[in-house]
């Protein structure tokens, strides 16, 4: 189902075939001159990545989905929404913005209701929510 992908995903291994969509606008790699590059690309450009949009209009995708909490992390949301708005037809954006991990369980469940695998994500979520309990358990006895 996963047709495209960022740069800064390559895991598992088998998505590393997709095409990459983003990438970043800055390549310093010393502290203050990554400090210079990233503060000059937020003020001219308002992100610090570039997404493929010819690329992603020919993969002609239902779903985007991407992230909203950091935005030194991934393309920004309002870039992600604008050129998805630009595609016919225009697909839905889901931005995962978790703050808890049971955030991540409710996206979960958000990504399986976008993609028509409701049960499947259900499914993934409760187990995913009785491994968590179950680390706390062996981490944190009573």
């Amino acid at each position: 189902m996963l047709v495209g992908r960022s740069h800064e995903c390559d895991w598992p291994v088998s998505v590393r075939d997709r095409p990459v969509l983003t990438r970043q606008r800055t390549t310093d790699a010393a502290p203050a001159s990554v400090d210079r590059a990233v503060s000059a690309a937020l003020e001219d450009n308002g992100s610090l990545y570039e997404l493929d949009q010819g690329a992603l209009a020919t993969l002609r995708p239902d779903v985007i989905l991407t992230q909203d909490l950091c935005p030194v992390c991934s393309i920004d949301l309002a870039t992600v929404q604008a050129t998805a708005a630009l595609l016919d037809p225009c697909p839905r954006v889901v931005s995962l913005d978790p703050h808890c991990v049971e955030d991540v369980f409710d996206d979960v469940l958000r990504i399986g209701e976008a993609v028509g695998l409701e049960d499947a994500a259900r499914d993934a979520m409760v187990a995913l929510r009785a491994r968590w309990w179950d680390a706390r358990d062996y981490v944190n006895p009573y």
